[in-house]
């Protein structure tokens, strides 16, 4: 029993504020009536002085030897005695009994401000997470629109089976799109299980222990609080039997007070639940009508994603080292101080040194409690991500988007036969030209070589130049590509790849980028190498 596990809910947190409220006003009461009592014990004293004065203006001398002028005279030192008494209690009250309690109201405001902020700052973090999560969420679900815009555009223009400007747009947005709805949808599912860790930590470990600490310093302040009474009923002790009696009563009052069960009675009248446990979870309605591969609460592997995770993977390992370390250094500064209380004997000099020890560390096991819920929070985080990305090799990653082929079935036939009809002969005598080490042609910057060869009736006649800027001089009899058996037209480099098998293979295609036109010579020969084909008004360079 006790704030830990009594005091966690909103009404207990306000119930304990307004207890340190109250206990600052008792002690600010409690000090001016020390005040009031050091001022009427000094004017006592004062009093008292003065009935010693009035005592020395009779004249002893005639009285020389009478019992009862004795007896006076014994009485006015003893009341001398007794106001020099009286002022030095008063003096001590002022100069540390009230200075001490100066001291103690300060600590109690601190430490009042000290929860107040680890409170906010620990609730607050929640409800960043909280926040966090509300606006992926919205963004996630956003994006999902866009998606599906995106991707019912660029299947309208498939549909059409245009290639060109167009559907090169639609495609480069689906596939834009695609790649940011992926990222978001890790985001999104890496806050929901860092919100849902935090939001349990801070129920069982990082509340608890605020709480716990908090409620032992309170109750080591009840202590130096019952020692300032203690010292107030000594120091106003007139050790008569009225005074006595009336000390004794508060003494046993005062006796009576002890730090561990200061608090019980409260803890009992503002006993609370603790909060409920706030329920994150990935929102399954957002991928009702979605027909990618993502899925919910899972993270998406394919090589969209895979360099972010990784990069996210890095950041949670350098986390896990800086709360491993942090943990270490933490612990090992709670056995040093626990040492130092150990080979120190309690005794009234050492008492403030083993408070001031016994309260660092109780903060550094708060501290340390916190750190090992982040390690927690980073661990689950890391093996989430980790249980994923370590077991896929990269050569294997899923694509994020398939797309489907521009050219149909009947045109890829088409383009095959028509590389068959190019010939073998044709395209290594490109390619002997292409080989040829670029020092070689270098030489000949200034001369071409023209070759004629016919493939199906077709005389092509090809001149290459500058090759050490891998472009391609092609002086063509033909007055239009569009007329040539070798012309492709506009094609991805995939479908190029594909139809260009056998070494020697080769086209002509055409791309655009950066909204211009661009003519490329494809050829197969020790793998795939394109060249830019750049136009004149009078040749094609």
């Amino acid at each position: 029993m006790g704030f830990a596990t009594d005091l966690q809910g909103k009404s207990s947190h306000e119930a304990l504020m307004s207890l340190q409220d109250a206990e600052l006003r008792l002690l600010e009461n409690m000090k001016r009536c020390m005040s009031l009592r050091v001022k009427c014990d000094r004017e006592y004293a004062i009093a008292l002085n003065s009935v010693c004065i009035q005592t020395l203006k009779i004249d002893q001398t005639e009285l020389k030897g009478s019992m009862v002028a004795r007896a006076w005279s014994v009485i006015a030192e003893e009341t001398e005695a007794m106001g020099r008494v009286v002022k030095q209690n008063a003096d001590y009250l002022a100069s540390h009994t009230i200075d001490d309690m100066n001291a103690l109201i300060l600590e109690k405001r601190a430490l009042r401000k000290l929860y107040t902020d680890e409170h906010n700052r620990i609730h607050g973090e929640l409800l960043r997470l909280q926040d966090a999560v509300n606006k992926t969420r919205n963004l996630y679900e956003k994006y999902l629109e866009l998606w599906r815009v995106s991707k019912a555009k660029y299947e309208d223009q498939y549909v059409k089976g245009k290639a060109g400007k167009k559907l090169d747009e639609a495609k480069e947005r689906y596939v834009k799109i695609t790649n940011k709805l992926h990222r978001l949808h890790n985001d999104y599912v890496i806050l929901v299980h860092e919100g849902k860790e935090y939001e349990k930590h801070l129920r069982t470990t990082l509340l608890p222990s605020l709480l716990e600490y908090h409620q032992n310093v309170l109750q080591e302040t009840v202590d130096r609080w019952k020692t300032l009474m203690l010292q107030f009923a000594a120091y106003t002790d007139f050790s008569n039997d009225t005074f006595r009696s009336l000390n004794i009563k508060i003494k046993k009052s005062i006796e009576s007070v002890a730090g561990e069960d200061e608090y019980k009675d409260f803890t009992d009248k503002h006993r609370s639940n603790p909060p409920q446990p706030l329920d994150f979870k990935f929102d399954e309605t957002l991928l009702y009508d979605y027909s990618g591969s993502l899925k919910p609460n899972q993270l998406a592997l394919d090589d969209m994603t895979f360099d972010a995770l990784k990069e996210k993977l890095q950041d949670l390992k350098e986390k896990l080292f800086q709360c491993q370390t942090l943990v270490k250094e933490k612990e090992l500064e709670i056995g040093q101080c626990e040492n130092e209380i150990r080979s120190v004997r309690k005794t009234s000099e050492t008492e403030n040194m083993h408070s001031v020890k016994r309260r660092a560390i109780g903060i550094l096991r708060k501290e340390l409690g916190e750190i090992k819920c982040q390690e927690q929070r980073h661990q689950q985080l890391y093996n989430l991500i980790s249980s994923w990305v370590n077991n896929v090799d990269p050569k294997d990653l899923p694509p994020g988007l398939e797309l489907p082929d521009v050219s149909s079935s009947d045109t890829k036939e088409d383009d095959a036969s028509s590389l068959n009809a190019l010939g073998r002969r044709s395209a290594r005598i490109i390619m002997s030209k292409l080989r040829q080490p670029f020092h070689a042609f270098h030489k000949k910057v200034n001369n071409t070589f023209d070759e004629s060869f016919t493939s199906q009736g077709i005389n092509q006649s090809y001149s290459l130049t500058n090759p050490g800027h891998d472009n391609v001089i092609l002086n063509p009899s033909y007055t239009s590509l569009q007329d040539e058996d070798w012309f492709h037209g506009v094609l991805p480099r995939e479908e190029v790849v594909r139809l260009l098998v056998n070494e020697g293979d080769y086209l002509v295609r055409e791309t655009y980028r950066n909204d211009s036109k661009q003519i490329v010579l494809s050829v197969c020969w020790e793998g795939h190498k394109h060249f830019i084909i750049q136009t004149t008004p009078d040749v094609c360079i």
